[in-house]
């Protein structure tokens, strides 16, 4: 067993995937078996984070025992990874990012993370912006390494 569950809902909630992306992946594994699990079933039609979230809740706490207690600092990979595609703006990514290390229920100060869009916000040249690119780069390294992991669990999962 593998804590799909709660990678799926970390990916989700950052906007790193969306409805078609966890359907896609369920028609897929029920077209597979014989019988489909309940919660397969439910995320299959889950059209929302918070459907998505319900489809998935019998299986939380299922996987607590193996699910790594840093698995939800994924979410600023996932932030990050937005950002390299294009969907975020540098500033607007590292306040997301931000935002969830504020929550306080991530391995990471807030303050990191705001010291560099601090930084990026004072920056008036490109030179000084292209540096908190790299900071960032560099800040987020470990974390994209997280959502790889992550995401090679959720396409190699074998539910039957």
């Amino acid at each position: 067993m593998e804590p799909l569950a709660h990678y799926w809902i970390s990916a989700a909630e950052t906007g790193f995937v969306n409805s078609s992306d966890w359907i896609r992946w369920a028609d897929r594994h029920i077209e597979q078996m014989n019988n489909s699990l309940f919660w397969l079933t439910e995320m299959s039609v889950a059209t929302s984070v918070g459907e998505l979230r319900n489809a998935l809740e019998s299986r939380i706490p299922l996987e607590l025992a193996i699910v790594p207690t840093e698995y939800r600092d994924a979410v600023l990979g996932y932030i990050y990874l937005r950002y390299l595609k294009g969907e975020l703006g540098l500033a607007t990514m590292l306040n997301e990012a931000g935002q969830w290390a504020d929550s306080g229920s991530l391995g990471i100060e807030c303050e990191q993370i705001y010291a560099l869009l601090n930084e990026l916000e004072r920056s008036g040249s490109v030179v000084l912006r292209h540096e908190a690119a790299v900071k960032s780069k560099l800040l987020f390294r470990p974390y994209v390494e997280m959502v790889k992991h992550q995401q090679r669990v959720i396409e190699n999962a074998q539910l039957i």
